[in-house]
């Protein structure tokens, strides 16, 4: 019955609680579900991750079959190199082919795995591997719904006792979000994108450089002299201008881009006033700032979506093509 495993989820949380009050450690591995549409930076950010050496942090990063682009084979590959594994390259690239889960460390011991199957049994084989980690990054296709896989860690008894959900991350494109959120679903089908921000415990407002730009049709730019002395080539009825210019090729306006964030960031908090937002670029953060932090709050989840832990109940998705 979805009341009993309400109130199981709910004992397990206060009895966390009480231990780290306590300053006793609980046991289980700390899950990190990471969500957001396609394009927002997701795996950008599981690149950075994988590939910084300043975190001083292992993870295992799982990603599901449906991502258009996966984690970088080059950063797999060059770490088999520096290990001396010749066949690094053709290793990293059968990740994304095998038909079952394939598991390959890269940087400072972390692992990357494709699951190719169900969820539950792959954390369940992997966590002997995973048990002393420092946290498990599981990262959903663009379209999902985080709410099933947060269901995981609380309907299976198994998954409950080795593992606790830590929290839900949500990456947004900044330019194009308030667009996924206008948008009209049909009738009885969610909002998948105001879904992942109700859901989230930390929102990453990503590619924040990229708003407030406007392309200049047919006007030559001129960018300012990056220090006294340079010579700046104008051509002629070029036209100074003091503001950042995109790669893009568009020029940034700092006060409409900063206005454009604030009603962003407004329309967010309107969705889910819980959640801390970053504003990043391609992605960059300290991985502190978003794991190991207790985050998520099953009491908040329940009065959000009283039906998620039934799991025979069924999420009505947009099958259209976007």
């Amino acid at each position: 019955m979805p009341g009993s495993k309400a109130e199981a989820a709910r004992q397990r949380a206060q009895q966390a609680r009480k231990d780290r009050t306590a300053g006793r450690e609980d046991p289980r591995v700390p899950v990190t579900v990471l969500t957001g549409f396609l394009g927002s930076g997701k795996t950008t950010l599981l690149n950075h991750i994988l590939s910084s050496k300043e975190h001083g942090m292992r993870f295992a990063i799982i990603e599901n079959e449906f991502g258009e682009v996966g984690v970088d084979e080059k950063i797999i590959a060059q770490q088999m190199a520096e290990d001396g594994n010749a066949d690094g390259g053709k290793l990293a690239a059968e990740l994304n082919r095998k038909t079952e889960d394939e598991v390959i460390e890269v940087m400072n011991g972390c692992i990357c795995c494709t699951v190719r199957g169900d969820l539950v049994e792959a954390l369940k084989r992997m966590h002997k591997r995973v048990e002393k980690f420092d946290a498990v990054l599981i990262e959903t296709t663009g379209l999902a719904d985080p709410a099933p896989v947060a269901q995981t860690f609380f309907v299976d008894e198994e998954i409950a006792k080795k593992y606790k959900l830590d929290g839900i991350v949500t990456v947004v494109d900044a330019a194009h979000v308030e667009q996924h959120l206008d948008d009209e679903k049909p009738e009885g089908v969610e909002n998948e994108a105001v879904e992942q921000l109700a859901f989230a415990d930390r929102i990453l407002l990503n590619k924040v450089d990229l708003v407030g730009l406007e392309k200049k049709e047919g006007v030559e730019v001129a960018v300012p002299a990056k220090k006294e002395g340079d010579d700046v080539a104008k051509g002629e009825g070029a036209v100074e201008i003091k503001q950042n210019v995109s790669d893009m090729g568009g020029v940034r306006d700092e006060k409409k881009a900063e206005e454009e964030l604030a009603r962003i960031e407004k329309r967010i908090k309107a969705i889910n006033n819980h959640a801390d937002v970053f504003r990043t670029q391609q992605s960059e953060i300290d991985p502190t700032k978003l794991l190991n932090l207790n985050a998520f709050d099953i009491d908040r989840v329940l009065e959000l979506e009283p039906e998620f832990l039934d799991d025979d109940g069924e999420h009505e998705h947009d099958d259209r093509e976007i």
